[in-house]
């Protein structure tokens, strides 16, 4: 009587048991496809930025070999004929005073 009930109850949910698995089955699915075209775009994508990148630095290295010509090309001569002239002696301030005072207040430091 026992194992009549248990084949009866299986036979009554099988149907919606079958139905669960499926429904299931083809929710993995379209999971696993959608996340597989997400990877592969992601990686296109990945692989357009490095181009793009490495176009970026081969325009950085033009603008760079450009820089070093020019710097390599400013010497004393050629600062002359730009018109800047050479700086005369140094001149300093001095005072034979009081410089500064201390926490103290009354205490001059030297």
């Amino acid at each position: 009587m026992n194992i009549f009930i248990k084949i009866e109850t299986w036979g009554k949910y099988s149907k919606y048991l079958f139905g669960g698995l499926l429904l299931s089955a083809f929710i993995l699915g379209f999971l696993y496809i959608y996340f597989m075209n997400l990877a592969v775009l992601k990686t296109a994508e990945r692989n357009d930025n490095l181009r793009a990148l490495t176009e970026i630095k081969r325009e950085f290295q033009k603008v760079e070999a450009d820089y070093i010509t020019k710097l390599n090309r400013i010497d004393i001569s050629y600062a002359r004929n730009l018109g800047f002239v050479e700086a005369g002696p140094d001149g300093y301030i001095s005072v034979s005073g009081i410089a500064a005072m201390g926490n103290n207040y009354g205490q001059e430091l030297r």
